[in-house]
């Protein structure tokens, strides 16, 4: 912290969201690691499951961010088969029958 040479205060920051949802994940990962390492087998167990399927969803958020292909979108669920294929492969393809 930051202190006011003139006055002696203590400047305060402030805790955006960001930072938040940044301190909490942090918070939440240190909580398992000292689970992972002692804790129990079944909390070690349990929290190495836990740990592979935030890690599985950090990979499939990262491919969306990229805007690589993952499973299809709600989007296409009214969709007729050849329409929904279309929507698929982008507008420069098209499908020959």
């Amino acid at each position: 912290m930051a202190r006011d040479e003139k006055e002696g205060k203590v400047e305060s920051y402030k805790l955006t969201p960001q930072m938040a949802t940044m301190l909490g994940r942090y918070k939440k990962l240190k909580r398992v690691e000292g689970m992972l390492r002692y804790g129990t087998e079944v909390e070690k167990r349990k929290f190495e499951s836990l740990r592979d399927m935030w890690q599985s969803l950090q990979m499939e958020t990262m491919k969306l961010e990229q805007g690589m292909p993952g499973e299809p979108l709600r989007e296409l669920e009214g969709m007729d088969f050849q329409e929904e294929e279309r929507v698929k492969m982008g507008p420069e393809t098209r499908i020959q029958y």
